[in-house]
């Protein structure tokens, strides 16, 4: 199906707010399935962290099937108990919902940053601030970036300092998963209902004979100890 950008969001370019330079050297000549798959296939400690629809990485695990065993596990940003781009369905799940229901079955440890989480952790305008003045070049880039979808989420929603932090939140359950509480949940993905297609079903049931969890859920972050690491990533850069 044709792809779907979130303009709307993000600008135009995907990165408004910020004037960045042109590229220097043109995409890299592998296809990105044919990248994953030698990637996973060259070592055993491969963490893929997608933060968008999942096509490729589904498509590479229907090309070679033993990369689920292989990898160490993935850390994505979609879904959730609530949706952006639908009332049930995140955008980045509901854009590919069979690509998200091939790799929740996998059998790949899979640690899911979904919207109850990534909505605790917010762009406000202080620790923008803070971003900003953590780097003399980079940090007036990523604030620039930052207040651009900082105004189209005030903007788009009700009760919100800033833009969600979405995806850095997959990146950090790595780096720093000690900011995170979790639990162990099955999550099922919708493909056929007419309101919930894409709806990432999760298993909160206290049951106790229910489906094996398939997903390290990332419930709560601890959002100023966060948005530390992210400064301290930025002051760390050259």
């Amino acid at each position: 199906q044709p792809p779907v950008f979130a303009d709307y969001v993000h600008g135009k370019s995907g990165m408004d707010g910020a004037t960045l330079p042109e590229p220097s050297r043109p995409a890299d000549s592998p296809h990105a399935i044919d990248f994953i798959i030698d990637t996973v296939r060259s070592r055993d400690d491969v963490w893929l962290v997608p933060t968008g629809p999942l096509t490729n990485i589904a498509l590479a695990l229907t090309r070679a099937p033993d990369l689920a065993s292989r990898l160490a596990g993935i850390s994505l940003m979609g879904g959730g108990r609530l949706g952006n781009r639908t009332p049930t369905a995140e955008f980045n799940i509901w854009l590919d919902p069979e690509a998200a229901a091939t790799v929740f079955a996998c059998g790949a440890p899979i640690t899911m940053a979904g919207l109850h989480l990534t909505h605790e952790f917010q762009a406000s305008p202080e620790r923008i601030a803070l971003v900003e003045r953590s780097h003399a070049t980079l940090g007036p880039i990523l604030a620039g970036l930052l207040r651009f979808f900082s105004g189209t989420y005030v903007n788009r929603h009700h009760g919100f300092v800033g833009a969600a932090m979405h995806d850095v939140c997959s990146v950090l359950a790595l780096t720093h998963p000690t900011l995170f509480t979790t639990s162990q949940k099955f999550v099922g993905i919708d493909l056929h209902g007419n309101h919930t297609r894409g709806m990432t079903v999760i298993d909160d049931r206290a049951l106790v004979d229910r489906p094996t969890a398939n997903a390290t859920m990332l419930e709560t972050i601890d959002a100023d100890a966060g948005f530390a690491a992210i400064c301290d990533a930025v002051r760390a850069c050259p």
